[in-house]
C-alpha cells in the first residue's frame, strides 16, 4: 500500500510539474524566447510540398509543444507524416500544397529557404545567444532581423496554440 502511495504521489508530482510548465508558456514567454529562423519549402513529391518553420527556443526551462499553428495551418515536429525528426525545432505541415510556377519542384526531399531575416518580437530577450546561433554579430553589419509583434496564442479549432505575427520592422546592424 505505501508502494501504491509512492507511485501515485509521484505521478501527481510530474503531473502537476507537467501542467505548471505548460502554463508557462505565454506571450511573454513567446516574445522573451522564440526566434523564427527560417521558412521552408519541403518536395515531398514532384507534385507537392510541405511548408517547414524552424522555431528556436532559446530557454532551456520550458520546451514547446509539438504541433503549433501558423497562419490558420496546423506545423508539427513529431516525426510523423512529412516532419522528418520529432522535436528537432523543425515543423512541418501535414497539409501539402501543390508546386507551381512560383513555387517549383526543386529536390525530392530537399528543403528550401523562403525567408531573408529571422523574426523575433521587439521584446525578444536572447540576441547574445541569437548571434552564437546565427554564427555573426547582429549589430557588425551587414545583417537584418525583422522584429514583429508576436502573439501566442492558444485553443485554436485545431486544439493547439500558435503564433500571430504583426507590426513587424527591420533592424540592420550596419556595424
Amino acid at each position: 500500500m505505501k508502494n501504491l502511495f509512492k507511485f501515485t504521489s509521484i505521478i501527481a508530482f510530474l503531473f502537476a510539474n507537467f501542467i505548471f510548465a505548460q502554463q508557462k508558456i505565454d506571450e511573454t514567454f513567446i516574445k522573451e524566447n522564440i526566434a523564427i529562423m527560417d521558412a521552408r519549402i519541403l518536395s515531398v513529391s514532384e507534385k507537392d510540398f510541405a511548408k517547414q518553420l524552424v522555431v528556436v527556443n532559446f530557454s532551456e526551462e520550458i520546451k514547446l509543444p509539438n504541433q503549433i499553428n501558423f497562419s490558420e495551418e496546423d506545423f508539427f515536429d513529431d516525426g510523423k507524416n512529412n516532419d522528418k525528426f520529432a522535436e528537432d525545432g523543425i515543423y512541418t505541415s501535414k497539409k501539402v500544397f501543390s508546386h507551381s510556377e512560383k513555387i517549383p519542384f526543386v529536390t525530392m526531399d530537399k528543403s528550401y529557404s523562403v525567408l531573408d531575416h529571422i523574426i523575433i518580437d521587439k521584446n525578444f530577450k536572447q540576441i547574445e545567444s541569437l548571434e552564437k546561433k546565427k554564427g555573426s554579430s547582429l549589430s557588425g553589419g551587414p545583417t537584418a532581423i525583422l522584429d514583429c509583434d508576436i502573439k501566442w496564442v492558444c485553443g485554436c479549432m485545431s486544439s493547439c496554440c500558435g503564433f500571430i505575427i504583426s507590426n513587424c520592422h527591420f533592424t540592420i546592424g550596419w556595424g
